[in-house]
C-alpha cells in the first residue's frame, strides 16, 4: 500500500469567496489560478490580490 505523497495547498476561504464574488467566479477557478493551474494575465491578477488581502489579515491578526 502506498501513502498519497502529495500536499494540499490550504488557502484562507474567506479571501477565496471574497475574489469568486469580486469577479463573479467560481471559488475553484480562484483555487486554481492560485495552484498555477490557470495562467494568463487574469490569474496572474488573482495571485496578486491574494497575497495582498491574506497579508492584510496575517498582520491584522498578528497586532491583535
Amino acid at each position: 500500500m502506498n501513502k498519497n505523497n502529495t500536499n494540499r495547498n490550504k488557502y484562507n476561504d474567506l479571501v477565496v469567496k471574497k475574489l469568486a464574488e469580486k469577479y463573479k467566479i467560481s471559488t475553484s477557478y480562484v483555487r486554481k489560478s492560485l495552484k498555477g493551474d490557470r495562467t494568463g494575465i487574469f490569474p496572474d491578477l488573482i495571485i496578486k490580490e491574494y497575497k495582498e488581502l491574506n497579508k492584510i489579515i496575517d498582520d491584522t491578526l498578528n497586532n491583535f
